[in-house]
């Protein structure tokens, strides 16, 4: 079970900008020619329009439909490389069920379909690789709407990035140039064990992040704690469903004199629960 915490660790860490530009891992240019402020909507649309619209109001895009049949949507064309990944970080809010898509159409999945969300404010990111034939694709959100209520789409951007993430268990190996970062399981408290009649167990959870310099050290320190905190996963091993929780606890300053690097190390509890 403890594996597949640092699994998650790493796959939170991989769509995390911040993260990303803190250890110095490339990032393409952004892909969605009109984002957030949005002070028209040059490149959305809805369709059909009417009964749905979209319109730009104080930084941000709305969308409605105004017939309870027809739900409400929002598409852009995004151009992608062959076989690139990319990471897309986007901010809505909506009153209803909603769902973010990317395809070779409006509503398709072809290349991401994303699970569908519950209302209310959403931040959220994910990671996925473009088809092998580049060319124009499309972005759309989908809000399951059954009154003329708007969704809110505050934020989006999608950039290429790197198909590894310099995050490793416990050692930085000795070819990886830094800034890199590590983590490792410190304590396990009240071990949960598969035949155990215990319901949840608590982790500690130590992340270090190394760099040359220590401002690099803090603005990686920052983006794990911002990625991190509070971030909650639930996942099946074994064929037990378990959610995890992960709160942060402190952070300190270290200096590793042999390889002369800055690092910080981030305490984090995780509250594994049995579903």
């Amino acid at each position: 079970m403890f594996a597949v915490i640092g699994q998650k660790i790493y796959e939170k860490l991989r769509i995390s900008f911040d993260f990303l530009e803190s250890q110095g891992e490339y990032l393409g240019p952004e892909v969605v020619t009109n984002t957030a402020p949005f002070d028209s909507t040059n490149g959305w649309f809805s369709t059909p329009s009417p009964p749905r619209y979209v319109t730009a109001q104080g930084g941000v895009l709305a969308f409605q439909s105004v017939d309870s049949n027809t739900s409400s949507m929002l598409s852009t064309a995004i151009y992608l490389n062959a076989g690139a990944t990319y990471v897309c970080e986007y901010s809505l809010e909506s009153p209803f069920s909603n769902q973010v898509m990317i395809g070779s159409v409006p509503y398709s999945t072809s290349i991401y379909g994303g699970e569908v969300k519950p209302s209310g404010d959403i931040k959220d990111s994910f990671r996925f690789t473009s088809s092998n034939t580049p060319g124009y694709f499309f972005l759309t959100f989908v809000a399951e709407s059954n009154t003329s209520a708007a969704t809110i789409l505050k934020s989006v951007s999608i950039k290429a990035v790197d198909t590894t993430t310099k995050v490793f268990p416990v050692i930085i190996p000795q070819e990886v140039d830094y800034p890199a970062t590590t983590y490792e399981i410190m304590n396990v408290s009240n071990f949960m064990a598969k035949s155990s009649s215990l319901a949840s167990c608590d982790v500690t959870i130590r992340i270090s992040c190394f760099a040359d310099s220590y401002i690099t050290t803090y603005d990686q320190a920052k983006a794990v704690v911002e990625a991190l905190d509070l971030y909650q996963v639930t996942y099946t091993e074994d064929g037990q469903s378990y959610t995890a929780k992960f709160r942060f606890i402190n952070l300190d300053d270290e200096y590793y004199k042999n390889a002369e690097k800055f690092y910080k190390n981030i305490t984090f509890d995780c509250l594994i629960i049995k579903n």
